[in-house]
């Protein structure tokens, strides 16, 4: 029983460690990503805000 949970214990650790690595190499795909995201965000919110600017005048 107790050879289970060893061997149960390292897999995690190995896919833990595993997923570390992927996504350090990922990382600054990821920061572009998430950037353009908010890049889009804020050219929305902009617009949002123009509409709202323009109805009042």
């Amino acid at each position: 029983m107790k050879m289970k949970h060893a061997k149960r214990i390292a897999l995690l650790l190995a896919l833990g460690y595993a997923g570390g690595q992927a996504l350090k190499r990922s990382a600054p795909f990821l920061k572009g990503v998430q950037a353009g995201i908010l890049m889009i965000r804020g050219r929305e919110s902009s617009r949002r805000a123009n509409l709202s600017r323009n109805l009042r005048n």
